[in-house]
């Protein structure tokens, strides 16, 4: 456990015994907890010159960490990305499935053509520039989230 945590959750135990630390433990427990010790700090910090500047820096600095994880896992554009993923994999077995592209007939009614692999190129090429976009979408985030 992080030295913060331990020491919060021991202040709890020796002010309201091992059931409100139990409770301190969940997410819910440590949200109020980290509320508490923050307001506590703030109080703290109020007489303080310059002190407060420091909490509402700091303060800032976990909002931004907090919207950082949250893009990260946001499940949309990695829901998309993950789903093109496994298309261009599908793309790519089946283009190297289909053999060298001079050896195909150009038209084959009975399997793959050369028509074939030049439309699966085509889709896997849509694919992977659809995967860089996201990607690039995310790298201008997070840099406008960084400024």
């Amino acid at each position: 456990e992080p030295l913060f945590r331990s020491y919060i959750l021991n202040e709890l135990e020796a002010r309201f015994g091992g059931g409100a630390s139990a409770e301190a433990s969940g997410l819910i427990g440590t949200v109020d907890t980290l509320g508490q010790s923050w307001s506590e700090l703030l109080e703290t910090m109020s007489d303080k010159s310059g002190a407060m500047f420091f909490a509402k820096t700091t303060l800032q600095g976990l909002i931004d960490i907090a919207q950082g994880l949250n893009n990260m896992i946001d499940p949309a554009p990695m829901a998309e990305f993950n789903q093109l993923f496994e298309k261009r994999l599908a793309l790519q077995a089946k283009l190297d499935g289909m053999g060298d592209y001079d050896d195909m007939p150009s038209i084959n009614p009975f399997g793959d053509s050369q028509n074939d692999w030049f439309n699966t190129q085509r889709e896997l090429a849509s694919v992977t520039e659809r995967m860089q976009a996201l990607q690039e979408e995310y790298k201008a985030q997070a840099t406008a989230e960084r400024d």
